[in-house]
């Protein structure tokens, strides 16, 4: 479970770091910070990490620059192999369209997030509350992830639409 006022003081001092050294050193924070990671997960030390929830990001995963991952309660869970590129937004949080004032955001929410395996996240892109993408797709620079993507798919687009699909070969 994330501790939000350790991840303001992990975020203060890994802002401090060199953007693409010393992971080590980033890992241990994080984890002091709630975060639950995986062997050789790599951080960038301009990415943040706000909220409270759960997040979980497994082995050999990779968040690139400026990403920012905010956590409105509930989990966000992201896979073995992934590479999340440059200024992604990955938000859990939302709200209901309220009906009772002229006030449009009603009442506040989560709904969990999942990367899966291999997956690849674009510069720019953005998944939000509810959003799966599953094994091995690829998310293109700039999408807007609102709902399932199927594995190996590659999307792209506001909202996002299967582009093509993706042909890995089987290996011994």
């Amino acid at each position: 479970m994330l501790k939000p006022m350790r991840l303001y003081v992990v975020n203060l001092f890994t802002g401090l770091l060199p953007a693409t050294r010393l992971y080590g050193l980033k890992r241990t924070l994080y984890r002091w910070g709630g975060v639950e990671l995986g062997d050789n997960v790599r951080i960038v030390s301009s990415a943040r990490i706000l909220g409270s929830g759960q997040l979980t990001i497994d082995d050999n995963t990779f968040i690139g620059h400026q990403t920012l991952i905010l956590l409105g309660g509930g989990s966000i869970s992201i896979g073995k192999n992934v590479d999340i590129s440059s200024n992604v937004t990955i938000v859990n949080g939302t709200h209901e369209i309220a009906t009772t004032s002229i006030k449009a955001a009603g009442k506040g929410y989560a709904d969990d997030i999942w990367i899966g395996e291999g997956c690849w996240v674009g510069v720019c892109a953005t998944i939000i509350a509810g959003a799966q993408v599953k094994e091995g797709a690829i998310v293109a620079a700039g999408a807007l992830v609102n709902g399932s993507v199927d594995a190996l798919s590659i999307v792209g687009g506001v909202p996002c639409k299967v582009i093509k699909k993706r042909h890995v070969e089987d290996r011994p």
